[in-house]
Formats: structure tokens, sequence, C-alpha cells
């Protein structure tokens, strides 16, 4: 990697802390561990702390008697994504380096220690995004103290694929005999669909357009009470993501969301086969 400029992340100790709360999927009222937090971090709980008092500052973060630290705010508060931004430092680190590896910056083998001077970031801030890469499936160990890029996503057919297979697996699941939702759950999904209509899609960062979309859908798919047609969609949208943050389009997200409303509507009156059809034609629109 010698000669080779770097791409410096400025990694604010906030900032990763919220991306933590987000993974972790902690709601208003759950504990925050200095200790698991600095561990998860790499660093020591003095600077864990001090951040964690920043965040009491913002309101976003307070303390309980006996319990320590507690979330006080949801994490898509506008409070929280002021300080995240279109996402956070992780997540910029994470982006980066699907992009280079994506745009064939990087060699199919690399070296963590090479990742780490490329990117001038700590073995914990790597090794964190290197786990998620290797759960989402595109990342895995090579022999020896390497990692090795899966070629698949490289492949000019890539995101097509996802999106067929997709057609294939999500309206068969409506159509499961054992298809049962409700219509509280119905209604939630309605509530999220039309907040993010009415509060402008532009406020919204790429991560949390992407996380409404893949609640969507993996809810409605969860319906059918097939485990392993979730966790196929949910490895999907694990890569899909990388082609999706590269570029944004808000008429196309705007247009998805509208198709949403017109499914949760089916699925109220219990039109099953027109519910599946839809999701059909939303997936892989027959102009696509």
């Amino acid at each position: 990697m010698a000669g080779q400029e770097r791409t410096r992340i400025n990694i604010s100790l906030a900032a990763e802390i919220l991306e933590i709360i987000a993974d972790s999927n902690l709601v208003p009222g759950d504990r925050l561990f200095e200790a698991r937090i600095a561990k998860q971090l790499g660093v020591s709980r003095a600077p864990v702390r001090a951040n964690l008092n920043e965040l009491c500052d913002l309101g976003i973060v307070t303390t309980v008697p006996n319990k320590g630290y507690v979330l006080e705010t949801a994490i898509d508060d506008s409070r929280v994504q002021s300080l995240l931004g279109r996402g956070s430092a992780f997540e910029q680190l994470y982006m980066q380096l699907a992009n280079d590896h994506l745009d064939g910056a990087l060699p199919d083998s690399i070296t963590e220690q090479e990742l780490m001077r490329r990117y001038a970031v700590s073995d914990a801030q790597m090794r964190r995004v290197l786990d998620r890469a290797t759960a989402s499936g595109w990342v895995e160990r090579a022999a020896g103290y390497g990692w090795r890029f899966s070629e698949v996503l490289r492949h000019p057919d890539a995101y097509s694929d996802m999106m067929r297979l997709r057609a294939i697996l999500e309206p068969a699941c409506i159509l499961e005999p054992g298809f049962a939702i409700d219509g509280e759950t119905l209604a939630a999904l309605r509530t999220r669909q039309i907040e993010v209509l009415e509060r402008g899609i532009d406020t919204f960062s790429n991560p949390d357009l992407f996380r409404f979309g893949c609640e969507f859908h993996e809810v409605i798919i969860g319906a059918s009470g097939n485990q392993f047609a979730v966790d196929t969609l949910k490895r999907l949208n694990a890569q899909r993501r990388l082609f999706v943050y590269r570029t944004r389009n808000d008429d196309r997200l705007r247009a998805d969301i509208e198709d949403h409303l017109e499914i949760v509507a089916l699925l109220e009156q219990s039109k099953l086969r027109a519910a599946s059809k839809r999701m059909r034609e939303h997936l892989c629109p027959p102009d696509g």
C-alpha cells in the first residue's frame, strides 16, 4: 500500500457512542454501560464517561440513581440526527471501505494494518467496521492476518440480481398459508411512512431512510412466520445498503413510500393476492 493516499476519517467519540446505541436497538429507558461501550470502542472508561456527560447536557442521555447512564431520547430524534449529521463517522468509514472495494481501489486481500494506515484509524475502530462487513457477508478472514473481499458484489448484475431474488421471495411470503399481520402492526407501518413524507425526505439521513425501508419489508415478510425467509432478507439488505448509499434519489424514495402505503392498504383489506402482486411490481417495476 506504499505510496497510496490515506483517507482520514475524523471519528467523534460521541457519534460513535450513538452509533453503538443505534446498532444495539436501544430505546429510551435502556441503560448504557460505560465498560461495555469502552470495550467496543477500544478506549478507557474516562473518555466514554466524558462523552456520555456531554450527551447528558444535550438531553440525549440522563443519569438515574442506582442505574447510571440511561438513554433519554430516541435515536431518530432530530437532536441525535443533528449530532450524527448525514450518518456517523463510523458509518462513513464503513461506506468508505465499501465504496473503495466496489470501485476496485482495494486488492482482493489486505491486512488489517494496511487498512488502518489507509484510513488513519485505530485497530478497535477498524475491527468494528470489519466485524460489520463480515456479518454482512462481503468480507471474510483470509489465512493469517488478512481479510478477503467477496467478488460477488462487484459483478455488474449484483444489484439487479438482489432485487429479482427479493421479487421472488417477498410476494411469495404474503401468500404463505400462515401469513398473518394485525391491524395495529399495519397502522404502525403506515404511521412511519407518512411521518417521513410529512417531515420531508430531505430531513432524514441515508441510514435512517434505508432502515425505515428495511423495517417495512422485514415486518411484512416476518408475518409469514418463515424465519429462514426473514434471515435471507436481512442478509440481502445488509449487502444492498452498500449500493443504495452510493446514490440517493429522493423522488425514487418518495415513490417507494407511496408503494408501501398502497401495500399496507391492500393488506388491511385482506387482499393478499393483490398485495403480493403489488409487492412484486414495487420490487421489480415492469419498466425497470
